[in-house]
């Protein structure tokens, strides 16, 4: 079974011709996945792995949102994604809604679900970077636009 997922596109030719957009349609099989998450524990003080099962459209678009949907800890946009450094580098680029991230807590419970969660399901990648519209000017004080998150 086949689905149509929207994907792909350069962004007003700023970005590298890995950023993904929501542009045109792209036909991708379903798969049924078993996946290791991270969120925050009851305390909010720690993160902790769970399973979740993907279904859904097999392409590294729906994978990537569907891991940022299932896991942020607040509602914010996912606007599209960059990989860099031959897939060494994500650059995650949020839109509507960092604003609602209160506090170094919250902050870091946004983050840190997110980047371990990615780095869990992708073994290559070394380093996250969030941008806000394409921007790496830091928005917030508690939540690092444009720092480079590294694996430890």
């Amino acid at each position: 079974e086949q689905e149509v997922i929207w994907r792909n596109g350069i962004y007003n030719g700023e970005l590298e011709s890995g950023y993904v957009q929501h542009a045109e349609p792209v036909k991708a099989e379903h798969i049924e996945y078993e996946l290791t998450l991270f969120k925050p524990d009851e305390t909010v003080s720690f993160i902790e792995p769970y399973s979740v099962i993907y279904k859904g459209p097999g392409s590294e678009e729906a994978m990537i949102h569907f891991i940022f949907d299932e896991v942020k800890t607040h509602d914010v946009e996912l606007r599209g994604y960059e990989w860099k450094d031959k897939g060494e580098t994500l650059i995650l680029d949020l839109g509507e809604g960092i604003e609602v991230i209160q506090g170094s807590a919250g902050g870091g419970m946004f983050g840190k679900t997110l980047i371990e969660s990615y780095f869990a399901l992708y073994p290559d990648l070394q380093t996250i970077v969030f941008s806000h519209y394409h921007s790496f000017e830091s928005k917030l004080d508690y939540f690092g636009i444009g720092y480079p998150y590294r694996r430890e």
